[in-house]
């Protein structure tokens, strides 16, 4: 009887691990949404031939790139504000040339075709914030690619969720988004080369797995251990 008990305290503990996932610094979703505007100059934000098509794509958000960072990523007592940034380039003294970003995207369809460039840039910063206490969340690439005699190329996208007035948290505790209907909007955009796209977000899905942590195993393995040995003392 036992054993039986700490096999099925062991098989408890995995049950509860596997629906309490371990904080992940790298998470990437897959996102569907509709066109808002679709121009070939920006500024001059208006509705062409796409608006109201859908578009998809990737959003992955990595925590543990960030080198310029401030509070507390999924604090959500409406009274302070974070972030988690990445800086890289000739222009920001003291951070490193090639950082990896904290936020990429990836759009690939019918409507525009975008990969954040992480390579060939002189200037880049990426970042995540509740910018300002509200329980809101941005999120926000911009590289600078040179092409010679001082020109350059600007390219960025984002998305931003807004949380209604007592509404839900657009980020959970770890400070990773949660899309929901009782979002006051969710919207994001894309801007290169001249080209600007902006869409509402329709959905917004976890794709990337979430491992559990080594102390969670060796916990477990400890259990059915443990249950080994008193079977073996019976």
């Amino acid at each position: 009887m036992k054993t039986n008990r700490v096999l099925i305290f062991a098989a408890t503990v995995l049950s509860a691990l596997a629906f309490h996932p371990a904080f992940a610094q790298v998470v990437t979703y897959d996102w569907t949404g509709v066109v808002t505007a679709d121009v070939d100059s920006y500024p001059s934000v208006s509705c062409d031939s796409k608006c109201g098509e859908t578009i998809s794509g990737t959003y992955t958000l990595n925590y543990g790139a960030g080198n310029s960072n401030s509070g507390t990523p999924g604090d959500s007592s409406g009274s302070d504000s974070w972030n988690v940034t990445s800086a890289s380039g000739s222009t920001y003294a003291g951070y490193p040339a090639n950082a990896p970003f904290v936020f990429t995207t990836t759009s690939n369809n019918n409507i525009f075709n975008y990969s954040t460039i992480t390579t060939g840039t002189y200037e880049n910063v990426s970042g995540i914030c509740n910018c300002n206490g509200t329980n809101s969340m941005e999120t926000q690439e911009i590289v600078m690619i040179p092409y010679g005699n001082g020109n350059e190329i600007q390219e960025g996208s984002g998305f931003a969720l807004t949380a209604a007035s007592g509404g839900p948290s657009a980020f959970d505790s770890n400070g990773f988004p949660t899309y929901s209907a009782g979002l006051a909007s969710a919207t994001g955009y894309f801007s290169s080369n001249g080209i600007y796209v902006s869409y509402d977000i329709t959905s917004m899905t976890e794709v990337s797995p979430t491992p559990l942590p080594p102390s969670a195993w060796m916990m477990l393995s400890g259990l059915i251990g443990l249950g080994f040995v008193t079977y073996k003392k019976r």
